[in-house]
């Protein structure tokens, strides 16, 4: 973990948050807007089920504590903040505070190779097909059509069972997967995932596969 001072928040529009509310026991998602540099920051305000609109908005009140999380460059940042105010019309969004600093917490802690592997995507009662373009020892990127992800209904924290018949048989390369980052665009949906369970043997296939791709990259 590392904080940093003073930092340039250079997060890109439209990417996908995790907002924590003091004294509302949810994680709430939403996605950055954009900021005035050292002033403010402006965000989606989240959507929120049904039952719990009512307990949201008493909760955002002036100087109120948010804490901030996303994933860049295959770290988490984070940081605290506070809300200034928010507006219904025309457009829901939440201003929050400019950060002070941002605290990162590193995730790459294994060897990456760049890929194209086969797999299927399983989350809720959906399915959708996938290719893996990015790989690991602890994690994948992920794309997959955006017509058929949207059954999937994607968020942060949300899991879902990849099939990898490259990685051995039909049942034996299921890996149970932690969802970290989702990104839509151009048709597709960028998945970043980490492995939350993953049988021995599969961990020996991904393992020999980064090792055999190794050889032929610089």
């Amino acid at each position: 973990m590392a904080e940093t001072q003073g930092v340039v928040f250079n997060l890109e529009p439209g990417s996908r948050i995790q907002m924590e509310v003091k004294g509302l026991d949810l994680k709430l998602h939403s996605f950055y807007v954009g900021m005035v540099k050292g002033r403010y920051l402006m965000v989606q305000l989240p959507v929120v089920a049904d039952k719990n609109k009512e307990g949201l908005f008493p909760h955002l009140y002036q100087d109120n504590l948010v804490a901030i999380r996303y994933l860049q460059r295959g770290e988490v940042r984070g940081f605290q903040s506070k809300v200034i105010r928010y507006v219904l019309s025309p457009f829901p969004l939440l201003f929050l505070s400019y950060p002070a600093k941002i605290v990162t917490y590193a995730l790459r802690k294994h060897k990456r190779v760049p890929c194209l592997v086969q797999a299927s995507a399983k989350a809720k009662d959906g399915q959708s097909r996938a290719m893996i373009t990015d790989l690991s020892q602890g994690g994948c990127l992920t794309l997959l059509p955006q017509n058929e992800a949207s059954g999937l209904d994607l968020h942060i924290d949300d899991v879902v069972r990849v099939e990898c018949p490259a990685f051995g048989a039909v049942r034996e390369a299921s890996l149970e997967c932690k969802v970290m980052r989702v990104e839509g665009g151009a048709g597709r949906l960028k998945v970043g995932m980490l492995f939350a369970n993953v049988g021995e043997p599969v961990s020996r296939a991904i393992n020999g596969y980064i090792e055999y791709a190794l050889e032929f990259l610089d």
